[in-house]
């Protein structure tokens, strides 16, 4: 997945980039099943991801 993930932040326009704000987040893994009961399981179930990418300029008008 982090390929797919790459590859698609990757071709992004960078021109358009400096008006948008991107958001990226997962879900908590999964829901159901055994998995939940390992280790790794239990911090699918408490880590999700997300990320906030502001324009510079947003950055800079609103520290």
């Amino acid at each position: 997945m982090d390929k797919h993930v790459y590859e698609f932040l990757s071709g992004l326009n960078y021109t358009a980039l400096k008006n948008t704000v991107i958001i990226f987040m997962s879900d908590h893994g999964v829901r159901f099943g055994p998995i939940r009961q390992t280790y790794s399981g239990w911090f699918e179930d408490r880590l999700p991801y997300i990320f906030f990418h502001f324009p510079a300029w947003y950055q800079a008008k609103y520290p």
